[in-house]
């Protein structure tokens, strides 16, 4: 997008491992399909489209109590 280059990302690849750094220390405890629900407690993942109201509608459908964005 127009503000990932803006913002020096020039590949998916790039923007991908900013993701990962953001997962912080904590192991990975489980990986989720689209929707599944969620029974692990930590820090899991679900694979999600990369639209943000979808991916959040799959997330909620899992269990998810609560969904924050942050900006910038």
């Amino acid at each position: 997008s127009y503000g990932n280059k803006q913002g020096g990302l020039t590949t998916i690849i790039e923007k991908s491992l900013g993701a990962v750094a953001k997962g912080g220390t904590a192991p990975l405890r489980d990986v989720y399909q689209f929707a599944e629900a969620i029974t692990s407690k930590g820090f899991t993942f679900m694979d999600t489209p990369g639209y943000d109201p979808i991916s959040v509608t799959g997330l909620v459908a899992g269990g998810c109590q609560l969904v924050v964005f942050t900006t910038g």
